[in-house]
């Protein structure tokens, strides 16, 4: 748990078989709305091939070297 201050009441909801139940399935509700959450934005990237990244590398340092060379 994160939030220490949390604790006693998630203890509280566990421990009375009144609110139990309704506490795990907020729970199991909550989990399952973050995995959908987290897949739709895993589907959106458009990623490039592996080859196609290397080709489109960043390459800060050769215009400095040729430079330097020219010196």
């Amino acid at each position: 748990m994160t939030d220490a201050s949390r604790a006693v009441p998630v203890a509280g909801s566990l421990i009375n078989p009144e609110t139990k139940e309704k506490f795990n399935a907020d729970v199991k509700a909550e989990y399952e709305k973050i995995r959908t959450d987290y897949a739709s934005r895993q589907s959106e990237k458009n990623l490039l091939p592996i080859a196609a990244a290397r080709k489109n590398k960043l390459n800060l340092w050769n215009g400095a070297v040729k430079k330097m060379e020219a010196v």
